[in-house]
């Protein structure tokens, strides 16, 4: 990997993105609407593994963006204000929006409580322990930034004080996935990050760094995803304690990989529209908790109480809302950060590694 691929377009890992967001919109959805209408519906559980997906892609797009910042004085710090832009403004305008529910009308805001430390440590994702003992901020979803922004963190240091993020983040990282399968509730709260999952962080990364090695066209492309996806979705695979969480980083890589290795074929080919919904993906993972819960509750008022109905009004109800917040909200706010810090703001369809 060098820095000119630091410039390349990689339209299926858009894509890719707001597949891993629906995955967790559906799991979302068929949950509020179990919870709040239809007691006892099925749970799509195996939507979870968007967050994994995220995760892989995560390193991926930071080993990439990077690789033109790693000599470049300063580089540590344009590579950690560019993550605190991407991630910060519209997370907070999420859990400010969160909050004011919960102020106004605390019963539509089930697994939230008004507490002040909970509200700081949410707003700058500081993990910590609710009245319930769960590891979770305001807007529940946020808990997988907290991985995030620990990794950029990690990542952060190593271009700070030139050090190799594969030598450096890979064996932290093992570390902290081995020591998960001991963890116990008495664990310190830090002891969050204990988990298999930020291995996946380190497989994206490693797929960046010998992207030139990928194999590509679909006789490659396919059966990754294929392979992937069937270990993603089928529920009996994830069912062992300790094999599955690994299956599950190894499925997850397969999925991405199989983006890299299909990018040179079909990423031209992208319909326009799949990309624009990959660029809306961030909204729409952060927002729909905020808005998809009133469904089922409004059905319920209707006396309908139609699981199929339920979610996919709130699947059609998310997803306009996820767009309307990414071009009314993210992106106005990214383009005025942009220009106070003199960088040129983003075209709409502009899709690089480095976003």
């Amino acid at each position: 990997m060098d820095a000119n691929e630091s410039n390349k377009q990689f339209n299926l890992i858009q894509v890719l993105r707001f597949v891993a967001a629906a995955m967790v919109l559906v799991l979302h959805s068929s949950f509020y609407t179990s919870e709040r209408l239809v007691d006892g519906a099925a749970v799509w559980h195996v939507g979870r593994y968007g967050v994994d997906i995220f995760f892989v892609i995560s390193g991926f797009v930071m080993m990439i963006s990077a690789s033109s910042l790693t000599s470049r004085p300063g580089g540590w710090w344009t590579f950690l204000s560019r993550r605190f832009i991407r991630i910060f403004p519209l997370y907070w305008v999420a859990t400010t929006i969160n909050l004011a529910v919960l102020l106004v009308m605390p019963s539509v805001v089930l697994h939230s409580q008004f507490k002040v430390w909970e509200i700081v440590s949410s707003y700058f994702l500081i993990p910590h322990r609710d009245a319930k003992g769960v590891i979770e901020p305001l807007v529940g979803v946020g808990w997988t930034l907290m991985f995030e922004m620990m990794f950029y963190y990690c990542f952060t240091l190593c271009l700070k004080f030139k050090l190799s993020p594969l030598k450096t983040i890979i064996p932290v990282f093992v570390v902290l996935a081995a020591l998960s399968f001991f963890k116990t509730p008495a664990w310190p709260t830090i002891a969050f990050f204990c988990n298999v999952r930020v291995l996946e962080f380190c497989t994206g990364m490693l797929l960046a760094k010998y992207i030139r090695k990928v194999p590509t066209g679909l006789k490659w492309g396919l059966p990754f995803a294929i392979v992937g996806f069937v270990i993603l979705l089928t529920p009996a695979f994830g069912t062992a304690p300790v094999v599955s969480p690994l299956l599950m980083v190894l499925a997850s890589t397969l999925v991405v990989a199989a983006a890299v290795s299909l990018e040179p074929q079909l990423g031209p080919r992208a319909p326009g529209w799949l990309l624009i919904l990959g660029a809306a993906s961030y909204a729409l993972y952060l927002f729909h908790p905020l808005i998809a819960p009133a469904v089922p509750m409004v059905l319920k008022k209707l006396a309908i109480h139609s699981a199929p109905l339920s979610i996919l009004l709130c699947i059609c109800v998310a997803l306009p809302a996820g767009l309307f917040m990414h071009f009314l909200v993210e992106r106005p706010i990214d383009s005025a950060i942009r220009r106070w810090m003199g960088r040129r703001p983003k075209k709409v369809d502009e899709v690089r590694a480095a976003a």
